[in-house]
């Protein structure tokens, strides 16, 4: 045992235990390197291992030099008595300048064989993307989470959605990957509650990749981070460089971060874009997206005055904010406020280039409906879903209504939401739409109810209630509803008895039809004193079929209201459509004429709308073949052919059954 005390005791006496930390550092420095650089010359794995290898080797060799050399303090003095000792230094073998050497010539060699790999052998390979795939078969699809807020102040949530905002869109301007719009991740979180793990949000929104961060105070300066995660393995793929600065300057703080997650997106999804030459638009403020906010919750509960309200405070602040603008434009539409609406699409379509290809195709959907061009409309929203299956299929769905394209229709309808944040009243009453169309009546009725029952008050969803009871011939169910409306003004109780009776017709139920018929006639004064009293009691002799009756009723008007009716026919297409069915039912075929070649010189009103008042009319006159050309330009409105009585005439022309049969 003596023999192996005085081994310890002569380690501890001697500079070993210094050495040996030295050189474990400087090996795990020289690994680093040796990592960093294989990476970059795309060297093979074994390269790293060589140099592992080497250190391994020269360990023994320092440790033996500091061993015979006693490099620590406190070494004793030479001494007479150890004649080995000094005749290993006097030998010269081991010291720390040939150690040195043979470490640079054994790197040295290491160098040289890396230099010949790169150039005699598999040659420099150019660094791969972190992220190369997504799941087999799957587009890679990226959706940034709002951030997770670090403090206690609740005023820097907004600040954690905008930032958000502004990384999608900055991303999805430069295009590198496939992003999730905000606004269906903000609806995807809140449907799952609160602080949904990251990983159960991307498969929600079908995403491969997220970005997902913090923001957090030190002191007075608020800290953004933000990092790239795998949410298949929840792996950390890559880091974006941190933002800080004092509070005054969030907005510029969130365009930085920003700015560099979508610099990290490029270079991670789309290595070999070309670089991206500046931003393209104002970023928002926090308190135009804390006003964004209200208006789309507010726009979602079809709310649209209160959601008018917000837009305008949300553009007031940020007069160049898209999405805002984008939602106002819609909520005018909604209210039938034709001026404001086209006001605001002309200043959006000064806009297009500062627009992420969402808010361009978000541009092209709705406006090409209002231009009777269903097909533009179509490759629109087909691309919008496409980039985001989860967020558009409700507006899909409505366009494929539109184009009568009905299972189509029905088999988005299944990939909506409806229980989510934004279940828009427009889904349920396109959807119901889709099943009517169909004649899937007990399936539309199931679903009408359920909808009823998040939107109680709207007189739309009874209508399309009383529709599908018609379509299963349940007259007492359709009765018992009916009875419902007593207690409604009579403005809003006929608009809807209306359709119900058009419904009960379409649907053969004509008894049943003539009962309401006359319910609703006695309702009203026999001879009319207003236009109001004489369009209210024309509308319902119109779905009668009581065409003489509705001629007749000019004769109670005096000359200043007949001004004031034909002042009305001027601005309204679908009026104008109206009485030229009337006049052809009655035999005044010149004059039906003459009104159609009025509608189709004015340029009042949406191009579908013109489109479908002069298929009334040809269709009256018995002119099926125009009255299909003029339907199957994209008139939009096949689901008010079914009940529309001028086109009785041509109900059973091929043509026209071809047409109306749902595809």
């Amino acid at each position: 045992m003596k023999p192996i005390r005085n081994l310890i005791r002569e380690v501890h006496r001697r500079s070993l235990w210094q050495v040996l930390g030295i050189y474990l550092l400087a090996s795990w420095a020289v690994l680093g390197g040796v990592g960093t650089l294989g990476d970059t010359l795309g060297l093979p794995d074994w390269f790293p291992r060589l140099a592992l290898g080497l250190l391994i080797v020269g360990l023994p060799t320092v440790l033996a030099t500091a061993f015979i050399q006693e490099g620590a303090p406190g070494r004793e003095a030479h001494r007479s008595d150890t004649p080995a000792a000094e005749a290993s230094r006097a030998s010269g073998l081991f010291t720390w300048r040939r150690s040195f050497t043979g470490g640079v010539l054994a790197f040295a060699l290491w160098g040289m064989v890396a230099a010949g790999w790169v150039l005699f052998g598999a040659g420099v390979r150019a660094p791969q993307p972190i992220v190369a795939s997504g799941p087999e078969g799957a587009e890679l699809r990226l959706v940034v989470m709002p951030l997770e807020n670090l403090t206690d102040d609740p005023e820097l949530d907004v600040l954690a959605r905008l930032a958000a905002d502004e990384i999608a869109r900055e991303i999805d301007r430069r295009q590198p990957v496939a992003v999730v719009p905000s606004t269906t991740v903000a609806n995807t979180v809140r449907s799952l509650g609160d602080d949904p793990p990251v990983e159960v949000v991307a498969e929600a929104v079908r995403a491969t990749h997220v970005f997902a961060g913090t923001v957090s105070r030190i002191g007075s300066q608020l800290r953004l981070e933000l990092e790239l995660i795998d949410p298949s393995t929840s792996e950390r793929l890559r880091s974006v460089e941190p933002v800080a600065g004092p509070a005054e300057r969030i907005d510029s703080l969130v365009a930085e971060l920003a700015s560099r997650a979508a610099a990290e997106a490029v270079v991670v999804f789309n290595p070999s874009a070309a670089p991206w030459v500046g931003d393209m638009s104002t970023p928002t403020s926090a308190a135009a997206y804390q006003a964004f906010v209200q208006q789309m919750s507010a726009y979602c509960a079809a709310d649209f005055e209160t959601s008018i309200a917000a837009g305008r405070r949300a553009v007031q602040e940020s007069p160049r904010f898209v999405g805002a603008l984008q939602n106002l434009m819609m909520a005018y539409a909604n209210l039938g406020r034709i001026a404001e609406r086209d006001s605001l699409r002309s200043v959006l379509d000064g806009l297009r280039g500062e627009m992420t290809r969402n808010e361009e195709l978000s541009l092209d959907v709705w406006p090409a409906t209002w231009d009777g061009d269903l097909e533009r409309a179509e490759r629109a929203v087909d691309e919008a879903y496409r980039l985001d299956p989860i967020g558009r299929a409700g507006t899909a769905m409505q366009i494929k209504v539109l184009g009568w394209k009905l299972t189509e229709a029905v088999q988005l309808l299944e990939q909506v939401d409806l229980s989510g944040a934004c279940a828009f009243l427009g889904y349920y009453q396109d959807g119901a739409r889709a099943y009517h169309g169909l004649g899937r009546f007990q399936e539309e009725l199931d679903f009408v109810r359920g909808a009823r029952a998040v939107y109680p008050e709207d007189l739309g969803l009874f209508g399309r209630e009383a529709g599908a009871l018609a379509g299963l011939g349940r007259e007492e169910a359709l009765d018992s509803l009916l009875g419902t409306l007593d207690a409604l003004p009579v403005p809003a109780r006929f608009s809807i008895q209306g359709s119900v009776m058009a419904e009960m017709r379409a649907h053969g139920l004509g008894d049943a039809a003539d009962r309401l018929t006359e319910t609703m006639l006695a309702a009203l004064p026999e001879r009319p004193t207003s236009p109001d009293q004489q369009l209210q009691r024309g509308s319902v002799l119109y779905f009668a079929r009581r065409w003489d009756e509705v001629d007749s009723l000019e004769d109670s008007l005096t000359e200043e209201e007949v001004q004031g009716l034909e002042a009305m026919l001027a601005q309204d297409v679908v009026l104008s459509g109206t009485f030229g069915v009337v006049f052809a039912r009655t035999g005044r075929r010149t004059e039906a004429s003459a009104v159609s070649d009025q509608i189709a010189m004015t340029e009042s009103g949406p191009a579908a709308l013109r489109d479908y008042a002069q298929a009334q009319i040809a269709a009256a006159l018995g002119d099926g073949d125009e009255a299909v050309r003029l339907l199957g330009q994209g008139a939009l409105l096949f689901s008010a052919v079914h009940t529309d009585p001028a086109f009785d005439e041509i109900r059973s022309y091929p043509p026209f059954v071809a047409l109306m049969t749902p595809r």
